[in-house]
């Protein structure tokens, strides 16, 4: 981004220099700014770069989207605090913006929905079929873990895998553990809802303790 913004500050040499195959009335009747479309050019094939990069972090598809969610938010940040906003339009930022809400979601889903998803069968597992599991289960000495215990289980895993996940920019990191702890309570109240349980205390209780968790988040 550096050189990208070396390049906007020499603007006027460079497009002369860019402009000498072009007539002065093509460049009018066209609106055209080489330069503009020089720095356009350079910083996608930087989010392409970023992209193919992000591909190395397969292994974690979580880890994936906050890589891909943290270089493009810098280079937002980038153009926003310096001249080369000037040279991109505001669909540019507006396409930005929306990936990067679009890698907030995808986070979630990859990280936090598994995390959730025993909550998710069991709101959806009909009661008949609810009443067999326990029945089975009366028969085992250890029984598995209740769709509540294994969400904590799963939410404190989560968190103890993501504690050294960095997200450098106070805002971002802000918005992401707004929307984690969107994403878990609404999943655990539904629970309660289909369960018909009334555990209001329990869950002020759960959320301040989640709170607490995430809130160690991102912070490297």
């Amino acid at each position: 981004m550096r050189y990208i913004m070396l390049l906007v500050k020499h603007k006027g040499s460079l497009d002369r220099i860019l402009s000498h195959d072009y007539t002065d009335s093509l460049l009018k009747v066209e609106g055209m700014s080489l330069t503009s479309d020089l720095v356009s050019g350079l910083i996608t094939d930087l989010e392409s770069v970023i992209d193919k990069h992000s591909k190395q972090c397969a292994a974690s598809k979580g880890l994936q989207f906050i890589f891909l969610m943290n270089n493009i938010h810098f280079i937002l940040q980038e153009v926003k605090q310096s001249d080369v906003q000037l040279t991109v339009k505001a669909k540019w930022f507006e396409k930005r913006r929306s990936l990067i809400k679009g890698y907030i979601k995808s986070y979630l889903s990859a990280s936090w929905g598994p995390v959730t998803s025993s909550l998710e069968v069991a709101k959806s597992m009909p009661p008949t079929k609810k009443a067999r599991i326990n029945l089975l289960n009366f028969w085992y000495t250890a029984p598995p873990m209740t769709p509540l215990q294994s969400f904590a289980s799963s939410f404190n895993e989560a968190c103890s895998s993501q504690i050294c996940l960095k997200v450098p920019s106070p805002t971002l990191r802000d918005e992401l553990r707004v929307k984690i702890l969107e994403f878990v309570s609404r999943a655990y109240h539904g629970h309660l809802a289909s369960q018909r349980q009334s555990a209001e205390q329990n869950a002020r209780e759960f959320e301040s303790e989640w709170k607490t968790k995430i809130s160690e988040l991102f912070e490297g």
